[in-house]
């Protein structure tokens, strides 16, 4: 494996798309596609980037994927309890020990009252909330104990092909890949494991979006 596959390796683990990565580096469109060898530069561009990368498994495929460092640097920095009138800081991640479902049978209803605990989590300052993933229905790319690190999504469109943390109206959390419906007020919800099938969900029934930019293991924290 090169520099090039590991780079889509890690892209694959954070869970955003090329597209996204293109953006945050300021590297062209198609480069990962482009080119055979990275330069000096650039490597340490990404590394900037994403410091949680460990730069000698970037280089030379040796040791892990992520820093040990970052791994520890995870830190708890408050706790405390769902309510309207909570203010979250920005660069905080806030952790709901409660289950984000990856099956489509199997939800859990939203209510207030919802502990969570305030995070630091290098790599993901421009998230807001993590969540404990329940059901197979995304596996292998999301296994069931590891915990989501999700974006709110504020634009006004649905960028097709991400994978999300969907909430809906009637109190139900879900994540998926979001697909273009088979009428324009609807969307495909489509799993990573082929056993379960695509279900179309009204856009008017969802509450909030998250793109899911990453996910960790549970026992990090």
């Amino acid at each position: 494996m090169g520099i090039i596959e590991r780079i889509l390796q890690f892209i694959d683990y954070k869970g955003f798309s090329k597209r996204e990565f293109y953006i945050a580096t300021g590297l062209s469109n198609g480069f990962l596609d482009k080119v055979n060898k990275i330069g000096s530069d650039k490597i340490e561009k990404i590394l900037s980037i994403y410091p949680e990368i460990s730069a000698e498994w970037l280089v030379t495929g040796q040791e892990s994927m992520l820093r040990l460092d970052a791994k520890k640097n995870i830190e708890i920095v408050g706790e405390g309890l769902v309510s309207e009138a909570s203010q979250q800081q920005k660069g905080i991640i806030r952790y709901y020990d409660v289950d984000a479902s990856a099956s489509p049978i199997e939800m859990f209803d939203s209510g207030g009252g919802i502990e969570y605990k305030d995070l630091i989590v290098p790599g993901f300052e421009d998230c807001e909330i993590a969540l404990n993933i329940w059901g197979d229905s995304m596996e292998p790319k999301l296994c069931k104990g590891e915990m989501i690190i999700c974006k709110l999504w504020k634009e006004s469109f649905i960028e097709y092909g991400f994978v999300y943390l969907i909430e809906t109206k009637t109190g139900h959390r879900m994540i998926k890949y979001l697909q273009a419906g088979e009428t324009p007020d609807t969307v495909s919800c489509v799993s990573e494991n082929n056993f379960y099938q695509p279900f179309e969900l009204k856009r008017n029934d969802i509450l909030m979006l998250y793109v899911v930019k990453g996910h960790l293991e549970r026992s990090m924290l």
